[in-house]
């Protein structure tokens, strides 16, 4: 549990400026209504980078001549928090993506208590997989705190001399706005990024990373917010509100799909009742595969993170055959992969182009287009006539053996 002191000091920005520089994103992306993402959408468009600098609470100083999104860690990691959040939601505006918020997530952020925002956000922080969200295969800040927590003297002496020491500048960044560490930033250098002078550990840093490092680095999954939720909320006695993800209801109308196998696509439009396990079978057949192998199906949500749904007989938590596409919510845009037979690995990359387009009257799913022939599913199949000439062969020679 954390000490009376040190709410004081984070609630009043005196240690880590997270909720004040949280709530300043907000604040710019409701003015705007929306801000465009980099293609991958892993991050703010660089054209808003030097704007949002400027509006919190410690704006960073490089020697670059033109903005680059590494040297801003900071933002990066607010970023990183915005899409773990209930409040973002993404979507494509013809070619590129934008992010804005959610109004009812929204109202409901407002309406909870500093303590209760702060909760919530070191909850997102430590998600496991959060990495992914900016694009990164670096190790997760729960290893590299667990590994801080281990020998702090010595992580911090390489931290410090800039030896490998796992931490990214943006997982750094982040447990400086939350009042974990404190970084002493250096004086920036001509044609250089944004760099550190000193990092320390705080008092309330102390007892964070004990907390990580031993309750939830020991998790067994940690996946799941509400999971994350359960185990950090004791820490904090005045939180009392969890925020709960807006209900959505299913699409079960048509959704025309763009679905490509290396050059060769099909256009197929197909209801949104259908579970995924069908629609797989509906591809397969669009193409003239064999329907003989498991699959895999997998997607981006809308916090960034891939999602992955299963043959049934994978015995993975979701199964395709009980998710249906509607339930997805996809938008146009969205896209998935279909990964058919794990030893061939057919890659089939399907895009959502329509969703209830009108006119278009559906009973059961319908080829809408087709463009250039399917690739052959097994090239080495000529190879059984051979193998039947030659069993044919020795069966002759056993029959004269016989005579």
């Amino acid at each position: 549990m954390i000490k009376a002191d040190d709410y004081d000091k984070i609630l009043n920005g005196n240690q880590g400026t997270i909720i004040k520089d949280f709530n300043t994103l907000l604040s710019f992306i409701e003015e705007k209504g929306a801000v465009t993402l980099t293609k991958s959408e892993t991050a703010f468009n660089m054209s808003y980078l030097l704007s949002l600098n400027e509006i919190f609470s410690n704006p960073q100083k490089t020697g670059l001549s033109r903005p680059q999104q590494k040297a801003f860690p900071y933002i990066n990691s607010l970023f990183l928090l915005l899409r773990l959040s209930l409040l973002a939601l993404v979507k494509k505006e013809k070619s590129k993506s934008v992010i804005y918020l959610d109004p009812t997530a929204l109202n409901s952020w407002k309406q909870l208590k500093p303590v209760e925002q702060y909760g919530h956000l070191l909850s997102y922080l430590f998600h496991p997989e959060a990495n992914a969200i900016l694009g990164e295969r670096s190790l997760s800040l729960l290893q590299n705190i667990s590994w801080l927590h281990r020998d702090k003297k010595r992580s911090l002496e390489n931290i410090n001399n800039k030896k490998y020491h796992g931490f990214q500048n943006y997982q750094l960044a982040a447990l400086d706005l939350f009042g974990v560490l404190s970084i002493k930033p250096m004086a920036p250098k001509t044609g250089k990024s944004w760099d550190f002078e000193r990092v320390s550990i705080t008092p309330f840093g102390d007892d964070i990373i004990k907390f990580a490092s031993t309750s939830l680095y020991e998790a067994f999954d940690l996946s799941s917010m509400d999971t994350l939720f359960s185990m950090v909320q004791p820490l904090f006695p005045n939180w009392k509100t969890l925020m709960k993800a807006p209900k959505k209801e299913p699409q079960f109308g048509v959704h025309v799909f763009k679905i490509s196998l290396g050059k060769t696509w099909r256009q197929i439009a197909i209801k949104g009742d259908v579970d995924l396990h069908s629609f797989g079978d509906v591809i397969l057949e669009a193409f003239e595969f064999d329907n003989d192998h498991l699959h895999e199906f997998s997607y981006k949500n809308q916090h960034g993170l891939i999602e992955k749904i299963s043959h049934y007989a994978c015995y993975e938590a979701l199964s395709s055959d009980e998710v249906l596409i509607g339930e997805l919510n996809l938008q146009i845009g969205s896209e998935m992969v279909y990964l058919f037979d794990f030893g061939d690995s057919w890659r089939f990359h399907i895009a959502l182009e329509e969703l209830d387009p009108k006119g278009l009257k559906l009973k059961t799913p319908a080829i809408l287009k087709k463009y250039e022939e399917a690739p052959v599913q097994y090239e080495y199949a000529d190879d059984f006539d051979d193998l039947d000439y030659f069993d044919e062969e020795e069966d002759d020679e056993t029959e004269k053996d016989h005579v």
